[in-house]
């Protein structure tokens, strides 16, 4: 494990203290900020990918009115080809109503800039519509029913690639992908298989005969009708099932949708298709799909504003995810600094009483001590330096007791010396006496001999 760390201790021996924790803090730094910058770009494409989702169900507001408008355009020109001239009135004042929110529509998708694929639809639309509105009552029915036709499938072309544009067909939540789909596709197109029936059959009431074609085509819209229908059934139960509170707020406005939408499919077997003799009023019939159609509006409408809500209410939850995120990254950097800081000064006071106490001793002053309260391994070095200093000081203090014992045994020694020295000073005296002693009387005897 040590030789592993070599390179980074070598690396590290080359910093003084300052400089090796201001690395460390910017490595640490750096990490810390790539973490919290790519949860903050993640947290951005999200806000920014909910937002487009934004942009996609305010367009698809605007579009709605006007594919309803043009839907009741057609029936009502057919109802004034067919000779109802009381429809008149109404289609001019449906004309006008369509001028202004296609105006309205064009103005709302022109404060956006990604959709360029829509805003070339709308040209074409706009292109149409005014072909449309030109010669559909010069026509006959059967012509004036296809123009329409291609005018609003160019309009429910453009509801798809908005919702392509603005990310709604991408939204990974199940319950609004679901809710899109509905939107975009499953309920768009009952209403518009739905107002084809509308056009032919009025015709075909007003004449109260059918031709092979009406048969066919009637025959044709019902069945495309009941298919879309029952998708738009499982797809709500399928909704419901995933978020039980959608139920209760929208399951009314469904129920009532699919009732009406299946009373038309049912109106339209029996009382044209499967009736030896045609004997449904054309205005009834007019009256009830218009309403249908409506209704299915309305559906369209409030589910429209319901997902308005459900990605407005993901907005704030994003950008609150997103402020509590930097907070927390600004609010842990700020603490990590300080305890860094705290960690720095620390050490360093450490270090120098440390180095006070050594210069101390150096200088020969046993009376230095380390005051290092720390758990860490400056304070085992305290512990360890106060500890050498004592017994430096003892042994200091014995040596001196030594010598001290030493100086004094000296002393004696010398005492004794000189003691000695005199004794032998005296002995040496005393000798000398005797042996003039003996030499005086030695000297007598001789005398006294001769």
């Amino acid at each position: 494990m040590k030789k592993l760390l070599t390179p980074a201790i070598a690396l590290l021996n080359r910093f003084s203290f300052s400089k090796k924790f201001l690395l460390l803090f910017v490595i640490i730094f750096s990490i810390v900020g790539v973490l919290v910058g790519s949860v903050v770009v993640k947290i951005n494409s999200e806000l920014s990918f909910v937002k487009q989702e934004q942009v996609g169900t305010k367009v698809l507001s605007e579009l709605y009115p006007l594919i309803q408008l043009t839907q009741q355009h057609r029936g009502l020109t057919v109802n004034v080809i067919s000779g109802d001239q009381s429809a008149e009135s109404k289609l001019q004042e449906v004309r006008g109503k369509i001028t202004t929110q296609m105006d309205s529509f064009q103005a709302a998708l022109s404060k956006e800039t990604s959709m360029e694929k829509v805003s070339d639809d709308v040209k074409g639309v706009v292109q149409e519509w005014e072909k449309t509105k030109d010669t559909t009552l010069t026509m006959s029915v059967g012509d004036s029913v296809a123009q329409h036709n291609q005018l609003i499938s160019l309009m429910l072309q453009m509801l798809l690639d908005i919702a392509d544009e603005t990310n709604l067909t991408l939204d990974s939540d199940l319950v609004n992908n679901h809710m899109n789909n509905l939107l975009v596709q499953t309920l768009p197109q009952i209403t518009e298989f739905m107002g084809k029936s509308r056009a032919v059959g009025v015709g075909v009431a007003t004449k109260q005969t059918m031709t092979e074609d009406e048969r066919i085509q009637l025959i044709y819209l019902m069945r495309m009708m009941d298919e879309y229908i029952i998708t738009a059934d499982r797809t709500y139960q399928r909704i419901f099932e995933l978020d039980p509170s959608i139920k209760d707020s929208m399951g009314p406005y469904v129920t009532e949708s699919i009732t009406n939408a299946k009373e038309i499919v049912e109106i339209i077997n029996k009382d044209i298709l499967e009736a030896s003799k045609i004997t449904i009023e054309p205005n009834v019939y007019f009256e009830k799909t218009t309403m249908t159609i409506n209704k299915i509006y309305e559906l369209l409408s409030y589910q429209t504003d319901g997902l308005d809500k459900v990605l407005d209410e993901k907005v704030i939850s994003l950008s609150t995810e997103r402020f509590v995120t930097i907070g927390a990254a600004i609010f842990v950097l700020l603490i990590l600094i300080y305890l860094v800081t705290g960690f720095y000064f620390g050490i360093k006071d450490s270090v120098r009483k440390i180095q006070h106490a050594t210069n101390k001793i150096a200088h020969k002053d046993l009376s230095a001590t380390l005051d290092i309260t720390s758990k860490d391994e400056f304070g085992m070095i305290s512990t360890s330096l106060n500890s050498m200093i004592v017994a430096v000081r003892e042994v200091i203090q014995n040596s001196q007791q030594v010598s001290q014992e030493v100086a004094s045994a000296s002393q004696e020694l010398l005492s004794i010396t000189e003691e000695t020295t005199q004794a032998t000073n005296t002995i040496t005296s005393s000798v000398e006496e005797v042996a003039m002693i003996v030499e005086q009387q030695s000297t007598h005897l001789r005398i006294m001999l001769n």
